[in-house]
């Protein structure tokens, strides 16, 4: 029983040895929430907001996209954001949402940006939010900019953004551990040369604002010493040669020590720098002159849009009856009102609704027939599905839209004695193509232009028939030009043409039947559109 016992104790004292010794190699799994929180592999730079129109903010994304791709310290990650895209100021406010954007993107760091324009010249601000809990992490911003080219400004971003990477409380990573060997993720760029000595930290705890929630400081521990060996580009080789416990350091261990303290010139100082009252930041709000107020730059459109147009524009009728020729109706301007609407059901699908009003008053074509004038009014509608090809994430960006659907055209025209032209209801599929490009750098002015065709069209007529059967076309053409005004708001004019034709056949109920009947319409029209 004794030699049991001592073989029962025996195996647990090895255990126990076995359990130490693994503890002591994956003591890195006891890191601080705080050196966790602050591991950043990827970033992603998400949609820049603008009150200019978007005069700067394409540029000014992708440079920052550019210059995150040229870092060699993280991946970027592209954000594919779907939907309403929120603000700087929301994402400090949310971190529930920022938390949830950061899992759709997978990335470790967000980075937003805005620019605004004010009376006193152009601020321009940098956001750097951290995926793990949603808060943002560093700011920095320029106020007053007098330049406004696109090139000054990606000057200033680019200064902000080495700004940004300052705050970090480290300057590099462990890459991979094996043994006491080690990879680090900075090399000759980052002016490290052979046998430098980088010290390996662990982040303690981060000290936030308390009012803006950026982080002010931190407090680390050095938990080890590695001498570099072998320096690349960006990447380094070199050995641990100091390390506070077995295990310490491994992947992911933040390293510090590779440069100096500086700070910015004295010109280059803001409020921020100078460490005055927080309640005077110059980012505790964005305002201009004497009453200042908040400018919160708005959503972009993700919805749909409606619209409404006015036109002028010019008839031309004919009917070719049997013994009595051809009856020709004409009005040189009439007008017409039209009411547009757009649901994006998703950035390529999307569905359309239009309805056209016009009132056209023609003089009685056919001789001896009263009334001696003819009230005509026309109505169109048509309820289409599109899909859009784009080129660019904006809405302002060139696109061509392929179009289908039903539509309907009626030019209802007063009856007379005897009988001349008639009522006529035109019905079909309508299919067809619209696109519009920008013509302007700042996509302020676009052009486009747009051709539709109607598939086996029908035509109806009343009070009587001209034919027992006929054959019915319909074509649409135009050319269009459209204004940016504001984020939301845009305008357009086109220049319509549109024809509707019918060939007859058969006697039909009428005493004289007809050969053939056509309408012509030319228009200029032009109206705005609210965005949403």
């Amino acid at each position: 029983m004794k030699f049991w016992r001592t073989v029962l104790q025996l195996c647990l004292f090895l255990e126990l040895s076995s359990w130490s010794a693994k503890a002591l190699d994956n003591s890195r799994t006891l890191v601080s929430a705080d050196d966790d929180l602050v591991t950043i592999r990827s970033i992603s730079v998400l949609p820049v907001s603008d009150n200019l129109q978007g005069i700067y903010s394409r540029p000014l994304e992708n440079f920052l996209i550019e210059r995150v791709k040229k870092d060699h310290h993280w991946d970027y990650v592209q954000a594919n954001t779907v939907g309403v895209i929120l603000s700087p100021q929301e994402m400090e406010q949310e971190p529930a949402k920022v938390r949830e954007l950061a899992l759709g993107v997978k990335a470790d760091a967000l980075l937003a940006a805005k620019i605004t324009k004010g009376p006193s010249g152009i601020s321009l601000r940098l956001d750097l939010f951290l995926a793990r809990d949603g808060l943002l992490f560093a700011q920095a911003e320029s106020n007053q900019l007098q330049q406004f080219d696109v090139k000054s400004i990606e000057e200033h971003a680019g200064q902000l953004w080495s700004r940004i990477k300052s705050e970090l409380p480290y300057q590099g990573r462990v890459l991979s551990r094996e043994g006491t060997r080690v990879t680090v993720n900075f090399g000759r760029l980052d002016g490290i040369t052979a046998d430098t000595m980088v010290n390996a930290v662990q982040i303690l705890k981060l000290k936030r604002h308390p009012k803006f929630n950026f982080v002010v400081g931190s407090e680390k521990e050095i938990i080890g010493k590695i001498k570099i060996l072998k320096v690349d580009d960006t990447l380094s080789f070199g050995r641990i040669i100091l390390e506070k416990e077995k295990g310490a350091i491994s992947k992911d261990t933040k390293l510090a020590g590779l440069d100096s303290v500086s700070y910015p010139e004295a010109s280059s100082l803001s409020a921020s720098d100078s460490g005055g009252d927080p309640l005077t930041r110059a980012d505790s709000s964005v305002s201009f002159g004497k009453n200042p107020s908040a400018w919160v730059p708005k959503n972009p459109p993700t919805f749909g849009q409606v619209g409404a147009r006015l036109g002028l524009g010019q008839y031309a009728g004919n009917m070719s009856l049997e013994g009595v020729g051809s009856l020709n109706t004409s009005n040189g301007l009439y007008p017409s009102v039209t009411l547009d609407g757009e649901l994006w059901i998703t950035p390529e699908w999307s569905a359309h609704a239009r309805l056209t009003q016009g009132i056209i008053p023609v003089s009685n074509p056919r001789s001896g027939s009263s009334p001696n004038e003819l009230s005509q009014s026309q109505t169109e509608t048509e309820l289409l599905l599109g899909y859009t090809f784009h080129s660019g994430a904006s809405v302002w960006d060139a696109k061509v839209l392929a179009l289908f659907g039903l539509a309907t055209y009626r030019l209802y025209t007063d009856d007379s004695s005897p009988r001349g032209v008639t009522t006529m209801d035109f019905s079909g599929f309508k299919f067809g193509a619209k696109g519009s490009v920008p013509v302007t750098p700042d996509q302020e002015w676009s052009a486009g232009a747009y051709i539709f065709f109607h598939l086996n069209p029908t035509m109806k007529e009343s009070p009587v028939s001209s034919g027992d059967d006929n054959d019915a076309t319909i074509n649409q053409f135009g050319i269009t030009t459209g204004r940016r005004l504001s984020e939301h708001l845009r305008a357009e004019a086109s220049l319509d043409f549109s024809i509707y034709s019918a060939k007859f056949s058969g006697s039909g109920s009428r005493a004289e039947p007809a050969t053939s009947a056509s309408h012509r319409h030319t228009g200029l029209t032009a109206g705005i559109y609210y965005m949403f």
